[in-house]
């Protein structure tokens, strides 16, 4: 009799932990799901950048981050395509100088390997 109860207690106890285990989210799991729902709420705000892999869309996360405290509202113009760590960077911006000066900031940027800038300055402004 013991032993069963022994046996049922030692079963109940691995079967508790197992499913609590299968709960748990792994930290790197919740992290990918956390930059997930930052790229979808990103693409819900800017739904004309693009990128090829889930780490290029990290990567244009914070290009955006960076970038949004140094324009009025000019930035929302500025479209970021990202392929493997390659930027293009179109639309339409300010001046020349802001143009230069955005392409070279995300040039230092971790990740990036590479910046094509296409941005026109606006000319009816």
């Amino acid at each position: 009799m013991k032993t069963l109860l022994a046996l049922s207690l030692v079963l109940a106890a691995s079967l508790s932990a197992a499913g609590q285990s299968s709960r748990v989210p792994q930290p790197t799991h919740v992290a990918e799901l956390n930059a997930q729902m930052d790229s979808a709420q990103a693409n819900t705000k800017y739904p004309l950048d693009t990128a090829k892999t889930f780490k290029d869309k990290e990567l244009n996360n914070k290009i955006r981050t960076k970038i949004e405290g140094w324009f009025a509202d000019d930035y929302r113009g500025v479209i970021l395509k990202t392929d493997n760590g390659i930027v293009v960077i179109s639309g339409n911006i300010e001046s020349d100088d802001l143009s230069n000066d955005l392409a070279e900031q995300v040039r230092k940027m971790e990740g990036v390997r590479q910046v094509r800038n296409k941005l026109q300055t606006n000319t009816n402004k």
